[in-house]
């Protein structure tokens, strides 16, 4: 156990050194996941990063597959890679901590400053403290005007990171690298890495046999499906069949319960359009029809951690 947890710790200390930052507060850990996506184009949530530091002390140990992700961000093939290229002069020669941390320097006592170097300070100090408060007031005044308060939208460099609903795109290999999915087989219905309860879903508009119906005026409120055959007359027979499917997908989605992010091919033209995140309608669904209704109308990417959270 503590070689394992000494491997974690070389493991957050080289992710620093990586972006030049200490993790000390939440917005660093949202700064480094951003860091990870944009470089290796999949998501560690900053919950899960978190989680490895021991921000959030809730004794879960990171997935394989997340050591792995953190590892090739390093540069190394996979997290083994990693902990076979650790040494001692490497641990040693990793960068130090800025000299207010190092535990050295609390140590050593200084020497009492002369007079003229107290009042070098004092305005040094005055200097800081007004520096902050015109930072303050910008990220205020950012804050408002991106809320409206101003009357002017404002765009955000954050913008880039969050689906909205409508947003269309030409073919699903243009969304589906966004959540580090490179689809082989059934496109239409993939799972999000490191989130198991959380799928990307792609239903036709109006499928010939799987009738996704809805409201396309209001970009599909709730999504309805059910499976008819070709074939329109049946014998009863085949309508026993048919009847054990429904009965069968009906129950399969509710142990599932998962959260959708949901993309329909065909409702505009042949584009895909963002509709946003879906759920199954307890209420609404029975055996012969699946209701899935929209439960957010935007997705962040930093933030799929949140998803797990809308599932019942």
């Amino acid at each position: 156990m503590k070689e394992r947890e000494q491997k974690f710790s070389s493991l957050c200390r080289a992710l620093e050194n990586k972006v030049g930052k200490r993790m000390h507060s939440s917005k660093d850990y949202v700064y480094l996941s951003e860091c990870i996506y944009e470089e290796t184009h999949q998501l560690v949530s900053a919950s899960t990063l978190k989680r490895l530091w021991g921000y959030l002390d809730e004794g879960v140990t990171p997935r394989r597959s997340t050591l792995d992700l953190l590892s090739q961000f390093l540069g190394y093939s996979e997290w083994d890679d990693f902990c076979a290229h650790l040494t001692t002069d490497e641990e040693k020669a990793e960068a130090p901590l800025p000299s207010s941390e190092a535990p050295g320097n609390r140590e050593t006592p200084e020497r009492p400053a002369p007079r003229r170097s107290i009042w070098l300070w004092a305005l040094a100090a005055l200097l800081c403290a007004l520096l902050l408060l015109v930072l303050f007031l910008w990220q205020h005044n950012s804050l408002a005007s991106s809320l409206g308060y101003t009357g002017k939208a404002s765009a955000t460099a954050a913008d880039k990171y969050i689906l909205k609903k409508g947003q269309t795109f030409e073919s699903y290999t243009d969304y589906l690298h966004l959540f580090g999915i490179t689809a082989q087989e059934t496109w239409w219905y993939q799972p999000v890495p490191h989130h198991d309860g959380i799928k990307v879903w792609s239903p036709q508009y109006q499928h010939p046999q799987w009738h996704n119906e809805g409201n396309p005026d209001s970009l599909m409120p709730t999504i309805t499906e059910y499976w008819e055959p070709s074939t329109p007359s049946l014998d009863e027979e085949a309508k026993m069949i048919l009847n054990r499917m429904h009965a069968e997908s009906y129950h399969i989605a509710r142990n599932l319960n998962d959260v959708r992010i949901t993309f329909m091919r065909g409702l505009k033209d042949s584009t895909f359009t963002f509709l946003g995140i879906y759920r199954l309608s307890l209420e609404k669904s029975d055996s012969t029809r699946l209701v899935y209704e929209r439960i957010a109308e935007e997705c962040d990417l930093r933030a799929l951690d949140y998803l797990e959270q809308l599932r019942r």
